[in-house]
């Protein structure tokens, strides 16, 4: 039977029969699930280096972090090799099981729904472990931003752990969400390149200021309602952090959304009200989250400076997936000219001789 042809934003609901490769359910997946473990906790060890570098305070999580663990955390705990190697030891075993284990579950059922599921409650489990580490007596001591720095961290750490999976065996992607696959992923690079054009945007005004990063310093500061003097006053490399990988987050479920919408664009026209509706929303939560954001900071960040960076990147957003479906772009001018046409009619024509 022919194979089906179309554009990769256009996946067919049912029968589709692209091929995405076969799944790779042999031994290697095994080790693959260990490498990507492995990966998932460096990407988080990296993390916590760079904020106890610049915090002046290297392998200070990790020591910290052990001690809470063994009960054995006081408010003077200072860095030690044994404590940080300890930690260490355990993180990069604990991601090294989940990997091995993750990997086991989609090899022994030979579905690949296995390991959205399984990647879902190890994200659960992992944050809410730290959650729990942090909220104990013994941990009243330590600071708010820090704790929040962990959680971003083990996210960020998730998602690299998963990034290589999918990588190292591309037929999981094609079978866990079929021709859906390829909407996903046409949605993350969209969303990537709105979060890097924004993030670009902030960066240069922020330079031209002579305060490189007071932007998203100040943003962090806000999310995790920290102090706006503080953030202010000096630029704080662990909330810049912690606003760049929630940033980052956020452009690629915006992106997977409007990738999603183009692909039902390429059977329908009626959602193309709806494409517009969702980036009238991106503007409208934009707006909203800086209610969040008290005067003084709205004065430092200047909103139009907001919302100028908001409307390039979704923009940006916009111009990468139209440039990927001619399709669509054809239908939305095609259906801007019928609004047009709409509007002529609308508007009464002056009487003949006048």
């Amino acid at each position: 039977m022919k194979a089906k042809t179309g554009s990769p934003l256009s996946p067919q609901i049912a029968g589709d029969e692209r091929s995405f490769g076969e799944p790779n359910y042999s031994h290697g997946i095994l080790l693959d699930g260990v490498v990507a473990g492995l990966l998932g906790a460096l990407a988080i060890a990296v993390c916590f280096l760079f904020v106890d570098l610049s915090e002046g305070q290297p392998l200070s999580t990790p020591a910290v972090l052990s001690a809470l663990l063994f009960h054995a955390f006081t408010s003077s705990t200072q860095p030690t090799l044994g404590a940080t190697l300890v930690y260490t030891v355990l993180h990069f075993a604990a991601f090294a099981l989940a990997g091995l284990i993750m990997a086991w579950l989609v090899r022994a059922t030979r579905r690949a729904s296995m390991l959205a599921l399984f990647a879902v409650i190890f994200l659960a489990a992992s944050e809410t472990f730290f959650v729990l580490l942090l909220t104990g007596s013994e941990a009243s001591s330590v600071p708010a931003l820090s704790r929040w720095s962990l959680l971003v961290a083990n996210l960020m750490g998730v998602g690299v752990m998963l990034a290589y999976f999918f990588a190292r065996n591309p037929g999981l992607g094609g079978s866990l969400l079929g021709s859906w696959s390829e909407v996903v992923s046409e949605g993350i690079v969209a969303g990537l390149i709105g979060g890097l054009v924004v993030a670009l945007w902030f960066f240069l005004f922020d330079v031209s200021t002579g305060q490189p990063f007071q932007t998203p310093a100040i943003l962090g500061a806000a999310i995790v309602g920290n102090n706006a003097a503080a953030a202010m006053a000096s630029v704080s490399p662990e909330l810049v952090f912690i606003y760049t990988v929630l940033h980052f987050a956020a452009f690629m479920l915006f992106g997977i959304l409007v990738a999603t919408l183009f692909a039902h664009l390429k059977r329908t026209e009626v959602l193309v009200a709806g494409l517009f509706l969702v980036f009238l929303l991106f503007e409208l939560f934009f707006v909203g989250f800086m209610t969040m954001i008290d005067e003084q900071m709205l004065q430092v960040l200047r909103r139009w400076k907001i919302e100028v960076g908001n409307l390039l990147a979704s923009g940006s957003v916009l111009a990468f997936l139209l440039a990927r479906n001619r399709d669509v772009r054809a239908k939305l001018v095609h259906g801007w000219k019928g609004l047009q046409e709409v509007m002529e009619h609308m508007v009464p024509k002056p009487p003949a001789g006048h």
